[in-house]
């Protein structure tokens, strides 16, 4: 199954315009998606992503908000996303990890969803990350769901380039 997170959403951003909140109109109806990001102290804070329906069954108004807690430690996977941007493509594709691209390394995920106002989906994922004693980067990652309640483990290895 395909996980459809926060990592596949901000995967979809990199292929979506920016700042933008166009209507697109079909046979069927009209709709408009768009973003929010709130960043603080380097990391992304908060992601509100809108959706708008208008079609022939009335109209249908989602949202969903993501919320991101950090630790203090610094991000060791940054230094390897600044030298290999196309490793953010492929770390958004490997289902099960949560990872940040900012400053510091994310311990909680929660998002909500809300359709037409009334509450939907309310989910929250703790991350335990785990650092190599000697180099001080990420070594592991213990992910765990609860909704529904799955735990997962990610363990990193990384092999100097010769």
């Amino acid at each position: 199954m395909l996980y459809n997170g926060p990592w596949i959403s901000l995967l979809i951003l990199y292929l979506a315009p920016i700042n933008t909140k166009d209507t697109m109109r079909d046979q069927s109806g009209e709709n408009v998606k768009y973003w929010e990001f709130n960043y603080t102290n380097g990391n992304l804070a908060k992601a509100l992503k809108h959706t708008y329906i208008k079609g022939g069954t009335g109209i249908t108004n989602t949202e969903i908000s993501y919320s991101y807690i950090y630790d203090d430690k610094e991000n060791s996977l940054q230094y390897f996303f600044s030298k290999n941007p196309y490793l953010t493509v492929f770390f958004s594709l490997v289902g099960g990890t949560q990872y940040s691209m900012g400053k510091n390394n994310i311990v909680q995920i929660s998002y909500e969803s809300q359709k037409d106002g009334a509450p939907g989906l309310s989910v929250t994922h703790k991350i335990t990350n785990t650092f190599d004693s000697e180099t001080g980067l990420l070594r592991k990652q213990e992910v765990a769901w609860s909704n529904p309640v799955v735990s997962i483990e990610r363990v990193y290895y990384y092999v100097k380039a010769k």
